[in-house]
């Protein structure tokens, strides 16, 4: 047997696990408010619900969210290429992405770092051998800065004793480069820097450390154990092809894609490499805490839909005003469902839109040629939905608001196509994560057994 919890902001999960046929079956589910004035809390009348069941040695695996998630400010030199792989870097250890800055600093942007107060400056630039003059003149103003905070140096390795010198004051970790060449993103050894980081500051957080005596461990970063999974899923094969996993709370909307690449098209592709596997937050797209600012990204898009499906758009606006206020409203009128189906739509739709890439035609003096820039999700062919919402919402969210074909550049966005659309509708997926740590392909095969469909596409 096997227990698992998730400590989340809003709620803390829990399942008891047995092994049965090399599938991990579930015993029982518990879950309760996430306690915020102290973690342990939550966490331990989870865990004594689950122990009816459970013998007094059963392992426990955990993660936690509740900690938000480091932040994390992310520098290169260009943006398509070591800032690209600066995000790659950090998103995949799950930290949280709250601003990227590209080529020279200013007096500026360093106040506006200050205010920010990152946990964590990921400095990269240049390929080894490359570019010096950017990665030096940034990190003086850095060195300079008020900034508390880690500072992970993960550029051109022919800087790093000079690195070392300058940021002699502050708290400074140094690792492989992020790009050392332009063909070969490397983000691995940058990415396990940042997850220890978090690992020695989540039990800071309010009963966090009795959770780690409780547990026997610390508490991984849930969007990190999630990736993990991602990556065993797609080893596995289990979906039998490329997939993506939409993650939609209250704050933000997290994408997963596991995507192979496509053979066969005649296109030039502008960018890094994409790796197989990819993670994207997007901070102002949720379905309470960021309702306002979901609806501000996109004002004309919702406006059309809410007047197609034939209400005010006065209306919706009071809405999203009223669950900004209230996050742990649930709606009960028809009208206020309707909202919230739209508004999970557009939040699916828009993270879509961009995880993906554009492809559009340009004309050389050899006549005309396809251009394609960052990740192509047209041969996905499963797509699951989870969270709190998304794994309640009985229909495929992208029939109540599709993807557009074209962008505002013109340009044709490369999202899926003919896919299979399923809901995780006990929301265990974060739960299966944690248990691939002891049980991996376990934790896989049981994934399909929990899943619902909702038709192909």
């Amino acid at each position: 047997m096997l227990i698992s919890i998730d400590v989340g902001s809003t709620w803390t999960k829990g399942a008891l696990f047995s092994l049965s046929d090399g599938k991990l079956k579930l015993e029982r589910r518990e879950s309760t408010a996430t306690t915020v004035e102290d973690l342990s809390t939550g966490f331990s009348q989870v865990l004594r619900n689950l122990k009816l069941m459970a013998y007094d040695n059963t392992p426990i695996v955990c993660s936690s969210s509740a900690h938000g998630g480091l932040k994390i400010i992310a520098i290169g030199i260009v943006p398509d290429l070591t800032l690209e792989s600066a995000r790659l870097a950090a998103l995949s250890a799950g930290g949280k992405l709250i601003k990227t800055y590209s080529y020279r600093l200013n007096s500026s942007d360093i106040r506006e770092i200050e205010h920010s107060d990152p946990d964590i400056v990921l400095l990269t630039g240049g390929t080894d051998g490359g570019n010096q003059s950017y990665i030096l003149h940034n990190s003086e103003l850095l060195a300079a800065s008020k900034l508390n905070c880690t500072i992970l140096y993960a550029g051109n390795r022919d800087l790093q004793d000079k690195i070392s010198v300058i940021f002699e004051k502050k708290e400074l970790l140094i690792t492989s480069n992020v790009l050392p060449d332009l063909n070969n993103p490397s983000p691995d050894e940058a990415r396990d820097l940042v997850r220890e980081t978090f690992m020695s500051r989540i039990i800071q957080g309010k009963g966090l450390q009795s959770i780690v005596d409780i547990a026997g461990n610390a508490p991984v970063p849930t969007p990190a154990a999630v990736y993990d999974y991602v990556q065993i899923l797609e080893k596995d094969g289990v979906l039998q092809g490329d997939f993506a996993l939409i993650d939609m709370g209250g704050a933000t909307t997290d994408y997963y894609s596991a995507v192979s690449r496509i053979d066969g098209e005649k296109v030039i592709r502008k960018g890094i490499k994409e790796p197989v596997i990819k993670r994207s937050v997007e901070g102002d797209l949720g379905m309470r805490v960021s309702a306002l600012s979901a609806i501000e990204s996109d004002r004309d898009s919702l406006n059309e839909e809410i007047s197609r499906k034939g209400y005010q758009w006065e209306h919706f606006e009071t809405y999203i005003n009223k669950i900004s206020r209230k996050t742990e409203y649930i709606p009960s009128e028809m009208d206020e469902r309707a909202f919230d189906t739209i508004l999970a739509g557009f939040c699916t739709a828009t993270a879509t839109v961009r995880h993906g890439g554009n492809r559009r035609e340009v004309y050389t003096t050899s006549g005309s040629t396809t251009v394609e820039t960052g990740r192509n999700l047209k041969n996905i062919k499963n797509i699951i939905g989870t969270g709190g919402y998304l794994a309640s919402l009985k229909e495929n969210p992208f029939d109540n608001f599709p993807v557009p074909e074209i962008n505002n550049k013109g340009e044709e966005i490369l999202k899926p196509v003919k896919y299979n659309y399923y809901t995780d509708h006990l929301y265990l997926i974060p739960l299966l994560a944690n248990a691939a740590r002891l049980y991996p392909k376990e934790a896989a095969a049981s994934l399909l057994s929990n899943l619902k469909g909702s038709g192909n596409t």
